[in-house]
């Protein structure tokens, strides 16, 4: 069979130049490379599948044959045919009876024929599979040229679908941060939706986007924004969907949703406006997503689709990815607006306000609860062992809650990654200081919790971040918040570790004394952790949970 290997290759080099007309190593689409597989290795039948979680979903196939077409399409509709990655090279004999409900199809196959699924991966984790049936006397592809086969089902599916991470430019990490960048740039609210929903457009292609939401300072008062590819920016009463977002209220809480709803122009309570528009422009879905923070819905976007149902799910991704974390950074912009408000209207409250800002960025991670409130413990327990004066402590204190604040700013895909952070995500999240600074300054907390924000990841010897700054000339607050943060960070599970005992920490800590930390605060920590205080710290903090994120 090995000597038959390179005239396959031939063959597939031909079919893939024959249908991209630029050469055998160009994108081609998944029916492309469908078709190119399935002629150059005579195949019975060739699908590409695309994998999310453990859910297997046909882009394209390529089955020549009308009785078999009509079998495999009858057992896909049923769920019952599906790629198993452990399938490497299989007799239909051996492979049929693990597959029960597919008995009409031993009726189109010989038991000699075989299959193979070639599982696609990216960065190590699999997005799809590459299923070719074929018959017992042609040759199979050896493990060199699957491995090829890989290769091409990888750049087809980014090719059809946009996969991420091979485009960097246009994945969803980078459309996260754009998008969360829109809700907090400094202008009105209203401005930064109607900018986001002109930006998801673009993004997914559907013919028309429209965010709802309440205004931060009433139940009763709703924004809206609605952006369609034929007219642009479409402004009307915003009033007149709060009946939609009502019904969205009592919908969403027992169905996490997307809805997708077909032939949306026969709905009743649409205003003629809209069903016309439906009308002319073709469109044949609507789909309402909603923007859920925890347990609170914070509003929902409808979507308008021309494309067919598979298309218009595909195209969803971009909201599904974009759901949690805009309603996430949504909320904190509501946070943020009450925050200014709060200044303008009442300067003495502004401090409870602004950690309620600060606990909004934690909470969008599940698995962080506690740390500031044990981080704001530490810093109190050294800031009074060195006797600062009591509005001191009470700066240093605040700056420890809003120290992380910028990561509001950094999407989730990111902050909770289990896996090693590539240049251009470490790049980002090392830009969180300064989204911190750009977001208080405004708000005219003291300066000590302004500078806590930004500096907080230098070091005592001058080479951390973002400005190297070190030794006096890095403030005692900042100083006192970076050594209780780096140490309840290491006696807390991150994705990427598990927690450290308290006393493993505490010599890590006397370890980077000097270099990391300022030493006559390692002293005064020490001092703290012999008399009990620290233990009595996190002893009284609930449990922390199995995971969490880089939060320190």
């Amino acid at each position: 069979m090995d000597d038959q290997q390179p005239g396959l290759e031939q063959r597939l080099d031909d079919e893939l130049g024959n249908a991209a007309g630029d050469g055998p190593n160009a994108a081609l689409s998944a029916s492309a490379l469908a078709d190119a597989l399935g002629r150059a290795f005579d195949l019975l039948a060739c699908v590409v599948y695309e994998q999310r979680h453990d859910s297997f979903t046909a882009v394209a196939s390529f089955v020549p044959r009308q009785p078999l077409r009509e079998a495999l399409t009858k057992a896909y509709l049923e769920n019952a045919l599906s790629p198993s990655l452990n399938e490497r090279l299989l007799a239909v004999a051996d492979w049929l009876p693990q597959h029960e409900a597919l008995g009409e199809l031993a009726e189109q196959l010989a038991p000699t024929d075989w299959t193979i699924s070639v599982p696609i991966e990216s960065d190590g984790k699999a997005v799809g599979a590459v299923w070719m049936l074929g018959e017992a006397d042609r040759p199979r592809p050896d493990e060199r040229l699957t491995r090829r086969v890989a290769e091409l089902g990888l750049s087809a599916l980014v090719e059809t679908l946009g996969l991420g991470p091979t485009l960097p430019e246009t994945d969803e990490v980078q459309l996260l941060e754009e998008l969360g960048g829109v809700l907090t740039q400094r202008r009105p609210l209203q401005e930064r939706i109607e900018e986001l929903v002109k930006r998801s457009q673009a993004a997914s292609g559907f013919s028309s986007v429209h965010l709802l939401t309440r205004a931060w300072d009433s139940a009763d008062s709703i924004v809206s924004a609605l952006y369609t590819q034929d007219q642009g920016l479409i402004r009307e009463p915003a009033e007149a969907w709060r009946m939609t977002l009502e019904w969205a209220a009592g919908h969403f809480r027992d169905h996490p949703g997307p809805l997708l709803i077909r032939e949306p122009t026969s709905l009743a309570g649409l205003r003629d406006g809209h069903v016309r528009w439906m009308a002319r422009n073709g469109i044949r879905y609507l789909v309402i997503a909603p923007l859920h923070f925890q347990n609170e819905l914070l509003g929902v976007l409808l979507v308008c689709s021309t494309l067919d149902e598979p298309a218009t799910w595909r195209g969803l991704r971009v909201f599904t990815a974009l759901g949690a974390h805009v309603a996430a950074v949504l909320k904190s912009v509501l946070l943020v607006e009450q925050v200014e408000a709060a200044n303008r209207q009442l300067q003495a409250n502004h401090q409870n306000t602004v950690r309620t800002l600060a606990y909004a960025a934690e909470a969008r991670d599940p698995f962080t609860g506690g740390h500031l409130r044990r981080l704001e413990q530490y810093v109190r327990a050294i800031a009074q062992a060195i006797e600062l004066p009591q509005d001191e402590v009470d700066d240093v204190c605040l700056g420890a809650v809003v120290h992380d604040v910028g990561k509001l700013r950094i999407p989730d895909s990111i902050l909770l990654k289990p896996a090693a952070l590539d240049p251009e995500e470490r790049e980002l999240i090392r830009q969180h200081p300064l989204f911190g600074e750009a977001i208080l300054e405004p708000s005219g907390i003291p300066r000590p919790a302004l500078q806590i924000a930004r500096w907080h990841h230098e070091r005592w010897d001058g080479r951390g971040y973002p400005d190297g700054i070190g030794g006096k000339d890095l403030p005692l607050p900042v100083r006192i918040v970076t050594l209780a943060d780096v140490f309840d960070a290491l006696i807390s599970r991150r994705p990427y570790k598990p927690a450290w005992p308290a006393d493993r920490a505490l010599a890590e800590i006397h370890a980077r004394r000097g270099s990391y930390f300022d030493p006559a605060l390692v002293e005064v920590f020490d001092v703290l952790w012999r008399e009990g205080t620290i233990e009595a710290i996190i002893a009284g903090q609930d449990e922390a949970p199995p995971d969490a994120s880089r939060a320190a």
